[in-house]
């Protein structure tokens, strides 16, 4: 019955997800009523059709075996499979919104063996404070349950900046927390890049990380790379979890450290303690430069739009902002205004502004509005280190008339697919940070030409244009030439509402993004 209903789930729902949970009813000295439910968010059942649904040879809608396949014969043999336990069985469903099946049925108790608590004796797993860090609200419950069932003190968070928030905040209260549960595959900041942050806090950085991925142990050796004490497959096993946690737990107790390779070279300057706010709403420029950052040894915050980072620098202070123009809710130019407004006398925070527009005309209105200084995208690394430096260091602060031109002149017609000596420089020459972020772009593109599709469909010019604007970004990062110079041109034709040419640009985007693949294949082999 069980293995019916998470079929139908399944079957039944495109998008969302299916939850099958399992929990105690009642019990008695000698018996226990168990209750199993199948939760979805698929298509749902009509009220009047609830009633019948358990009837043989029917569905909620003939359509359904058209578009599905099947002949619901499944929910009759299950409600007899459990009328025939003495049990019950039941539906709760909305069209649209999804289903609830569930069945419970009381079972005999069995004569519990003595449980060996010697192994739960020797590790203190009920004096750790866990954190989970997971976007998926469902995958959070899951995990809490789990952690507190072994004893353990869980809290959890829904991204990594309000992880590494939380890790601070309890740090600075003497009540750190001893382990993270970390989602490898986060929007905004990954598994990875939360982990990068956390070892590069010496107030947290001796916390213990576990990572939960769903795609297998190929990050295995990456993540010990980056400080990571263990690493699970997603759907996680309770068995394992625990003894993960009680290896962790073990850890902690011989006091074994954590070692945190660096793996490019040091930056010659001192960071210090400088902390930074990225304001960037593309995920692929955040984790890039994010990175490259962290590594120099700075600390880094992400903001994805002006309206979050002016809630950011209102609670902590900055030393500088990297600040894109072009972003959705609040761009640069508004937030920087507000920021100017803000300050009054106060201390000054640097701003710097990141565009792909080179025009005298945007860096004098970068400077109308109270920007410091220019980084033309795609980012040069060392001109970016060299631009930070120079506004960090109070010393080197000097009143500037003149944004310092980073700007390059358009690209040439004929244009390689990777402009691998000027990526190498970009990348600091670090191949195998150059390849995470490539492997990155062949997943983020794909994502990005649905929309770019649609939207020309319904002639939403303006989206068109902000979505190519995003696409150059993230391709002129990687130095994927031709890539950026298609988008840039469907950036330009969008402005003219030319739907035939740029619908003959993705084309073209398309064939180039297959010719981008095939040279990543080539130096990954």
């Amino acid at each position: 019955t069980l293995l019916n209903f998470g079929s139908n789930a399944v079957k039944f729902t495109e998008k969302g997800e299916v939850i099958i949970n399992v929990t105690l009813k009642e019990k008695t000295d000698e018996s226990v009523t168990i209750l199993f439910s199948v939760t979805d968010t698929g298509i749902g059942i009509p009220e009047e059709k609830q009633k019948i649904i358990f009837n043989k040879f029917t569905q909620a809608d003939g359509s359904t075996t058209r578009t599905y396949g099947g002949s619901g014969l499944g929910l009759s043999i299950s409600s007899k499979l459990v009328s025939m336990m003495g049990g019950d069985i039941g539906v709760e469903s909305e069209p649209d919104k999804g289903s609830r099946f569930w069945f419970s049925v009381t079972f005999e108790k069995q004569a519990q063996e003595e449980k060996d608590t010697s192994k739960d004796k020797q590790f203190k797993i009920k004096d750790l404070k866990t954190l989970v860090v997971d976007d998926n609200k469902t995958n959070r419950t899951i995990l809490l349950k789990m952690l507190k069932s072994f004893g353990c003190n869980a809290d959890s968070v829904s991204s990594g900046a309000e992880a590494v928030n939380m890790l601070n905040r309890a740090s600075n209260a003497g009540s750190p927390y001893d382990i993270v549960l970390l989602d490898m595959m986060m929007p905004g900041m990954s598994g990875e890049h939360t982990t990068i942050i956390i070892k590069n806090t010496p107030a947290i950085r001796k916390t213990r990380i576990l990572i939960l991925s769903s795609m297998g142990g190929a990050g295995d050796i990456n993540m010990k790379e980056i400080g990571c004490d263990g690493y699970l497959v997603k759907p996680v096993k309770q068995s394992l979890l625990l003894e993960k946690i009680i290896a962790i737990a073990n850890m902690k107790q011989s006091g074994t450290d954590i070692t945190f390779k660096d793996i490019v070279k040091p930056i010659s300057f001192n960071k210090g303690n400088a902390c930074i706010l990225l304001v960037e709403d593309n995920p692929i420029n955040q984790e890039m430069a994010a990175i490259m950052l962290m590594r120099a040894g700075y600390k880094v915050d992400i903001a994805e739009n002006g309206k979050v980072a002016l809630e950011s620098i209102d609670k902590k202070d900055y030393d500088l902002v990297l600040m894109d123009v072009q972003m959705p809710v609040m761009d640069g130019y508004e937030a920087t205004k507000v920021i100017r407004m803000k300050e009054k006398d106060n201390k000054h925070l640097p701003v710097i502004a990141m565009t792909a527009h080179a025009m005298q005309s945007d860096r004098k209105k970068c400077l109308e509005v109270g920007m410091d200084d220019f980084l033309s995208k795609p980012i040069d690394r060392d001109n970016m280190f060299s631009t930070i430096e120079k506004w960090i260091n109070p010393a080197n602060i000097i009143t500037s008339t003149s944004i310092s031109n980073g700007a390059k002149q358009e690209d040439t017609p004929e244009q390689p697919i990777v402009d691998m000596e000027s990526a190498m420089a970009r990348f600091g020459d670090d191949v195998d940070f150059f390849m995470k972020m490539a492997n990155a772009f062949l997943t983020y593109l794909p994502d990005q030409l649905i929309p770019l599709e649609k939207t020309l469909e319904s002639g939403d010019f303006s989206k068109v244009k902000k979505i190519a604007h995003s696409i150059k970004g993230a391709a002129g990062n990687l130095s994927a030439e031709k890539l950026r110079a298609v988008a840039a041109t469907i950036e330009k034709s969008s402005g003219n509402g030319d739907k035939a040419n740029i619908s003959s640009l993705i084309k073209e985007m398309k064939s180039e993004f297959v010719l981008f693949e095939q040279f990543v294949e080539k130096l990954e082999s």
